[in-house]
């Protein structure tokens, strides 16, 4: 009797380590969101408003749909965007909302909602913690599309001797 007393909790210690590692990432698993705060020294919010604004337009195909909130007296620009990763050499189409927050100096940048599409025409939620590798592509995406904003905004687009 003793025995069975021993190995019970033993068995249940070894099953419960043992199925946890088959659990995969689930619907309570944080969804993705990638965020940032960028220094961009000697720009006033309006100017780092007027050329977020005008990034995602030649960025993201068509601006009209893609801005759904635009609010200059609060620094504020919201969109939706999209880019490609990559599974197994094929290209899925992935897409993310963009929030843009402005002020003197700084850009804060928060991408989240990010969905691949599947082969099944189904959108996929990318979440946190999954070693599918998705995470870290859209993480690698979000940086470039970060980097691509402050060279924008450093090219000093609205050069009127032309």
């Amino acid at each position: 009797m003793l025995k069975m007393k021993k190995i019970g909790p033993i068995l249940m210690v070894v099953s419960a380590i043992l199925l946890s590692g088959c659990a995969a990432p689930g619907a309570n698993t944080p969804v993705l969101e990638v965020q940032d705060v960028h220094e961009v020294p000697g720009y006033s919010k309006e100017e780092l408003y007027d050329q977020s604004k005008l990034w995602v337009a030649e960025t993201f195909v068509d601006a009209k749909q893609v801005i759904e909130m635009a609010d200059p007296d609060k620094g504020l620009l919201m969109a939706n965007g999209s880019f490609d990763l990559v599974f197994l050499g094929i290209q899925k189409p992935t897409r993310f909302s963009l929030r843009l927050d402005v002020k003197d100096e700084k850009i804060r940048t928060t991408y989240k909602n990010f969905q691949m599409l599947t082969s099944q025409n189904d959108w996929y939620t990318i979440r946190e913690g999954t070693s599918n590798g998705y995470p870290d592509q859209a993480r690698n995406k979000a940086e470039e599309l970060n980097q691509s904003l402050l060279q924008f905004i450093r090219s000093d687009q609205s050069n009127d001797d032309w």
